[in-house]
């Protein structure tokens, strides 16, 4: 099935193809996927491309956005890198900010909600007492979502800083202490990157493997779309000899199976290029084919993202299970079923 918006964010049509009608539904579908900055940055890849007035307008905005929260991200860290000086906690920025520092290309035209860092878990308590010490609070005030996030999460309950009123995750780890397979994160910090200020990212394959983590652990349904942009574009970028590390780096890190279904739908909706050697590799840790079935139905109301078309109960369904399966992935069933029942089985934002 052709979806304009990944037909566009593939480069399978080029933008100047479009119809005043097909503008109007690629910006709407692009919304609500929260891809619009991607879009933008397309357009301005094409400074000369002609485009109907209220898409010039409406990206043209979209690009100011960007460059603002840009600007704030990077302010953010300047601040972060100020609390830390005072301590000897080594800690790495995740996810958009890191993709942001380390210059990757899918940090152009990415929309900003909060910084993500990462601490080793025997430091978690110094770190959240430091950066409370400076105007960070948590977001959480239910005892509940408090220990549920301390006794079971990779993460504490988002902190919000009171006077600037930016969001931080604090992290320990990628995947949550009740995961089947928890990945050592020690090991993150030993092949990080320290950038020319200083800061510190995960490697290259990391980045990638963190990226396809979270959209295939989370549960993930709004950003779906932009998690698989992210995927394609870090493939993308990986040198040579990253690439021959990233399938024995996710086996390291228990990972193959999110590598494997990051891979298998970016190719499939973004066409990601994987060479023969590569494609073999991916074959060699693919699931059953009865859970290949189920999730290439079950994603596919997550990726094939369009606005004209109606909320079906099928697309609702595959949300809830989408959702679901994020839950279960995350700790044992014994303790799913009392979490879900308490937070009445409804989905983030829901």
């Amino acid at each position: 099935m052709s979806v304009l918006l990944l037909d566009i964010l593939s480069r399978r049509l080029p933008l100047k193809a479009l119809s005043l009608v097909q503008w109007d539904q690629l910006l709407r579908s692009a919304r609500e996927a929260e891809v619009l900055g991607r879009i933008a940055q397309l357009r301005s890849e094409q400074p000369a491309l002609e485009v109907p007035p209220f898409a010039h307008n409406l990206l043209q905005s979209v690009g100011v956005q960007v460059e603002a929260q840009r600007r704030a991200v990077r302010y953010e860290v300047e601040c972060l890198e100020a609390v830390f000086k005072v301590s000897a906690i080594p800690h790495l920025y995740l996810k958009g900010t890191a993709y942001l520092l380390a210059g990757s290309a899918n940090a152009r035209g990415r929309l900003f909600s909060d910084v993500d860092l990462l601490v080793a878990e025997a430091q978690l308590e110094e770190a959240e007492c430091l950066l409370r010490d400076h105007g960070w609070v948590s977001s959480h005030a239910n005892a509940y979502d408090q220990q549920y996030y301390r006794r079971f999460m990779h993460e504490l309950p988002p902190m919000v800083h009171m006077k600037r009123r930016t969001v931080l995750d604090l992290h320990h780890n990628i995947l949550p202490r009740t995961s089947r397979r928890v990945p050592d994160a020690s090991r993150l910090f030993a092949s990080a990157l320290t950038l020319p200020s200083g800061v510190r990212v995960p490697g290259p394959v990391d980045l990638l493997l963190h990226c396809a983590t979270h959209l295939f652990h989370e549960g993930e349904v709004k950003q779906g779309v932009r998690g698989l942009v992210d995927i394609d574009l870090l493939f993308r970028q990986l040198a040579p000899e990253q690439r021959l590390q990233l399938f024995g780096r996710a086996q390291q890190l228990y990972l193959e199976r999110s590598l494997y279904y990051a891979l298998h739908f970016s190719q499939r909706y973004l066409d990601t290029p994987l060479d023969e050697a590569e494609q073999k590799r991916l074959e060699r840790i693919k699931p059953g084919l009865p859970v290949r079935l189920a999730m290439d139905w079950l994603y596919r109301s997550v990726f094939e993202v369009e606005a004209d078309r109606p909320r079906s109960m099928r697309g609702q369904l595959c949300e809830l299970l989408v959702y679901l399966r994020g839950h279960y992935l995350r700790m044992p069933l014994y303790r799913l079923i009392p979490h879900l029942v308490r937070k009445g089985l409804k989905p983030k934002g829901a």
